[in-house]
């Protein structure tokens, strides 16, 4: 997606919901726009396979080490924490 007021790229994390508002990432950070702000460069199903593992784009590269690290062996100290719904507005 191109945000259109920034002219910056960014890629939709939670599409539109019935007011219009997109949750999209940009450089890093996860930020709510409405969608008329948006505008459509390349379809998902065209970007990425259909069994994609979007937790590369998504996560942070702590819960991604710890992730890897979980499912090597057991470490009682590796902790994968999950933020939903703290995005920018």
């Amino acid at each position: 997606m191109l945000l259109i007021p920034e002219r910056k790229y960014a890629i939709v994390y939670r599409p539109a919901d019935d007011e219009g508002n997109v949750v999209i990432q940009l450089q890093g950070r996860k930020m709510t726009v409405r969608h008329h702000q948006l505008r459509l460069l390349v379809r998902a199903d065209q970007l990425y396979p259909d069994d994609y593992d979007f937790s590369i784009v998504f996560d942070t590269v702590e819960n991604l080490k710890a992730a890897h690290t979980m499912s090597r062996k057991f470490d009682p100290n590796a902790v994968i924490v999950v933020c939903e719904g703290k995005e920018e507005k």
